[in-house]
């Protein structure tokens, strides 16, 4: 099924005399949500598989965040990670060089310890975690895997890595993969009070022209 999310896009249009009005448009994104995916680190040594509810909400679940912590862990401008509940996420086969640090105390960032990449961050106190959309399998995030949008399957077709045994069922991924779905700008964006001008204060997946809910800091 494909949801529906509605988003507005806010223009600003300069009259005769030169005074700004905003006109607002409605306009409507259109994206196929996964049953499952997987995922892992750039060497390997960390593989997982998320399973998401029936009735999870792709829309809130896209978030980003540009706090210095998530830039010196990521080596990038902002993070972009999506929200599920820690049941709908878990390691499969080995993870001995699965590694968590805190930055602040109440809040685990899990890493590989030999190639570093960022997995999941989680608050100690609560249900859910936000993996790194960045890390999820090429075949999910973009359709990488079969030719010419011809649907591929999740199992055996090698594109997902890992143990084979721990893939999800059989299911078709459509061409171009779930990449909107992961990360539609329509959730929550945090510390855009750390925006950078001419950088990143301009882009519609950080919240501009309408999508999702600015925070300036954590909320």
């Amino acid at each position: 099924m494909s949801p529906q999310v509605l988003f507005y896009t806010v223009e600003t249009v300069h009259d005769k005399n030169q005074k700004d009005r905003q006109t607002i448009m409605t306009s409507t994104l259109t994206f196929p949500t996964p049953k499952t995916i997987t995922g892992g680190c750039l060497c390997g040594g960390l593989r997982y598989l998320v399973e998401f509810p029936i009735d999870h909400d792709f829309r809130a679940g896209s978030e980003t965040c540009q706090c210095t912590q998530c830039r010196k862990q990521t080596g990038g401008l902002f993070l972009v990670s999506h929200r599920v509940s820690t049941a709908a996420f878990r390691f499969t086969g080995s993870h001995a060089t699965l590694r968590q640090f805190n930055a602040t105390p109440n809040v685990d960032r899990a890493f590989c310890s030999d190639c570093g990449s960022l997995i999941y961050w989680r608050p100690k106190d609560k249900s859910y975690l936000c993996f790194t959309v960045g890390t999820v399998d090429p075949l999910y995030l973009i359709g990488e895997g079969h030719p010419e949008g011809v649907a591929s399957t999740a199992r055996g077709s090698g594109a997902a890595g890992g143990d084979k045994a721990s893939q999800p069922e059989t299911e078709s991924v459509p061409e171009g993969g779930y990449g909107m779905a992961l990360a539609n700008g329509c959730g929550r964006h945090y510390w855009c009070k750390n925006e950078i001008k001419g950088v990143t204060d301009g882009i519609p997946l950080l919240g501009m022209g309408g999508r999702g809910t600015r925070c300036l800091g954590d909320y």
